[in-house]
């Protein structure tokens, strides 16, 4: 028996250290492999890099896309985000934003799809991705999305200390504060990257990756205003590139293209300053520079425009007109079509001031015919409001349409209520002569009560219908307008898929692809809905309101947050005031929806350059809410309207925006539902405060 247990332990022994020595070997194995793949893929990039190093973009996202196809075939979560990450770095650089965005979003979804959240090498590629796809929504228009993926952004790169990563990582994110227009939190990035120079040696470190950040500084400070400031860094910059021996030739020529850059920038600035006579030294000197061949004509292009403007402001109307053209020839040369979509709209403006409107105007149009067939340019938006004078008559054929058909379903009310009053009178008649029979007069009084009663009844029934009849033809008008371009985009993306299916060119990619645009387009069909189905949801709802205890200062904060850019592109600004740090039980999410609504029309309703004033207070254990704006105020005709829903008394903004109609009468169903009220004071073109009190919740 011993020997039978010796025996079976020696087995067992055995099989043991085989298991293992198999797991080991197995184990080795996999992870060989994947240093093999995570090569070949870091090979077929590298490939790509140096291509695109040498302007064959072609067939650079040729290599890329053979490292994606490969890391999709081997389940290579690495190169599958990687491989997506420099797709969607190409299609931006091409300026083709759907492709970049498209790409940009699908890394993000394997990353978020994965277990690997803490893989460092992961978490920086995706930071970069979100970092790209913020300039990108930034760009097009979608500050929300950008706002979100700068935070996301933020957030992977806790903990990380690779430098010249976090270098790159800073400069993306202060290139999209730039353009959000956020300048002092665009500083503080770029501050950042020059603490991280002086710390440590990198790729990074040298003249002119230093001067750039200065230079960069120096156009915060001057998008701030504050133009001393601005020179001090341009000079900082200029200290950067002073000579150096030993230069190439390559090297020496960046120097010149860099110093005739930042020259045109402190040349912008005195102008800024009406010191005229810098200003033109400095961009002079610029526009020697970079206006020779092989140089940075762009630039040159920007300071002949701001010259030529300098010379418009000192009404020498002969050198402004010699110098704008020359930005003809040196443009026709050698711009690209972001500087050419610039320099038109500043001709254009500069015509403006020399009242030769016919010009302008036609400038105006070429920048928007040319806007309407690229992939980008926000900016087209904000021009669309000073040409929207020109769509009026777009507008009146649509105001004339519904006007006849409310004209028509007025007709048929009518017709309706004549027959009805007709039946009426005739079932009066046949009661008066029943009871004139009986001789009956204490049941004639009391059926002639009754029958009053019903007439009543009716009336405010017609009254009724004729005020369903009304919204129903309002909110048929709403969403057959807001869900036609959306409609329109699906039909047009299934008519191409089908085409493209019939025609057997198209791969799984392209389907995915046309699938998130007609979701895209869905979720917007959505959104229309929202404002509807709030009021229905507000009215039809028995249910009582959960509330919870807010951070009341918090919620406002975040709302003039949202609202930011919206008040800051009509030089609007918006301050708060608090009696302390408000604590208050409320529904968070509907007393958002109430004040974002105040504060949008607010904003809507303000003239450029005026203030609007958000105070928050407790009073008697109150909740009281005020938005004081300096706007056009509200006609004291409307003043019993204006909480109506689709009410008529609704006025286009300052900047042309339309209003539905329905904004304060959820305000006012959303207050009522906290059991507070609201109210308001107005005075024609002085301003409008709406006051908005919520009694504590027992």
């Amino acid at each position: 028996m011993p020997f039978i247990i010796n025996c079976l332990f020696r087995l067992f022994a055995v099989v043991f250290f085989a298991s293992v020595i198999i797991g080991c070997h197995n184990l080795s194995t996999t992870s060989q492999n994947d240093r093999k793949n995570k090569a070949y893929i870091d090979s077929l990039i590298d490939i790509s890099k140096q291509l695109t190093d040498n302007g064959d973009f072609v067939n650079s996202k040729i290599k890329i896309k053979e490292a994606y196809s490969f890391s999709e075939k081997n389940d290579i979560l690495y190169g599958k985000i990687n491989s997506c990450y420099l797709l969607c770095n190409a299609f931006y650089g091409q300026e083709i934003a759907d492709s970049s965005s498209f790409y940009g979003e699908k890394a993000i979804s394997y990353y978020d799809n994965s277990e690997e959240e803490n893989n460092e090498e992961l978490k920086k590629i995706v930071a970069l991705v979100y970092t790209r796809l913020a300039i990108l929504y930034v760009e097009t228009g979608n500050y929300g999305i950008s706002y979100r993926y700068i935070f996301e952004s933020e957030n992977l790169v806790n903990g990380i200390t690779d430098a010249e990563f976090m270098l790159e990582h800073n400069g993306r994110l202060a290139h999209t504060y730039y353009f959000l227009g956020l300048f002092k939190e665009a500083q503080k990035y770029y501050n950042n990257k020059l603490a991280l120079l002086r710390l440590n040696v990198t790729e990074y470190s040298g003249a002119m990756y230093e001067q750039g950040i200065y230079r960069d500084l120096g156009l915060t400070f001057f998008n701030l205003k504050d133009y001393n400031k601005a020179i001090v860094y341009y000079d900082s910059a200029l200290s950067k590139l002073s000579p150096k021996p030993n230069l190439t030739d390559l090297e020496a020529k960046s120097y010149q293209i860099a110093i005739g850059i930042i020259n045109g920038n402190k040349g912008q600035a005195y102008a800024a300053q009406k010191k005229y006579k810098e200003a033109i030294v400095e961009l002079n000197s610029n526009i020697k520079i970079n206006s020779k061949v092989g140089y940075d004509n762009i630039d040159a292009t920007s300071s002949l425009i701001a010259l030529a403007n300098v010379y418009l402001e000192q009404n020498d109307f002969e050198k402004f007109k010699a110098t704008i053209s020359k930005t003809d020839s040196l443009y026709n040369a050698r711009a690209t079509n972001v500087y050419y979509n610039r320099m038109i709209k500043i001709k254009a403006l500069a015509y403006e001031k020399l009242n030769d409107n016919e010009k302008g105007y036609a400038l105006l149009k070429k920048f928007i015919a040319w806007n309407d067939s690229s992939t980008s340019s926000f900016i087209k938006n904000n021009l669309r409001f000073k040409l929207n004078k020109f769509d009026t008559e777009k507008r009146n054929k649509i105001v004339d349409n519904l006007n006849k058909e409310t004209k028509e379903t007025k007709r048929r009310f009518y017709l309706i209520l004549a027959l009805a009053t007709l039946l009426v009178i005739i079932a009066i008649l046949s009661i008066f002569s029943v009871y004139s029979y009986r001789k009956s007069d204490n049941k004639l009084r009391r059926l002639y009560k009754q029958l009053a009663q019903n007439q009543s009844a009716l009336e405010n029934s017609n009254l009724d219908m004729q005020k369903l009849v009304i919204e129903k033809n309002n909110i048929l008008g709403i969403v057959a307008h807001d869900l036609k371009s959306p409609l329109s985009s699906i039909k047009g993306l299934t008519m191409l898929l089908d085409a493209e299916l019939n025609s057997k060119k198209i791969i799984d990619e392209d389907i995915a692809r046309f699938i998130d645009y007609i979701k895209v387009s869905i979720n917007h069909m959505n959104s229309v809905t929202d404002d509807i189905l709030e009021m229905s949801t507000l009215e039809s709802s028995q249910t009582p309101l959960v509330m919870i205890e807010t951070n009341v200062n918090q919620l406002i904060n975040n709302i003039v947050m949202l609202f930011g850019l919206k008040a800051k592109e009509k030089f609007i600004t918006i301050v708060t005031e608090y009696s302390g740090n408000i604590l208050f039980k409320l529904n968070e999410k509907k007393i958002e929806r109430a004040i974002s609504n105040l504060v949008n029309n607010a904003i809507k309703f303000s003239n450029a350059g005026s203030k609007i004033i958000i105070k928050a207070l407790l009073e008697n254990e109150n909740l009281i809410i005020q938005i004081i704006d300096q706007g056009i105020g509200i006609d004291e005709k409307n003043f019993e309207s204006i909480f109506d829903r689709f009410t008529r008394s609704k006025n286009i903004g300052t900047a042309g925006e339309k209003p539905v109609g329905l904004g304060l009468s959820i305000v006012k169903q959303i207050v009522e539902k906290h059991g507070g009220t609201i109210h308001f004071t107005s005075e024609k073109n002085v301003g409008t405060t709406f006051i908005v009190t919520i009694p504590k919740t027992v």
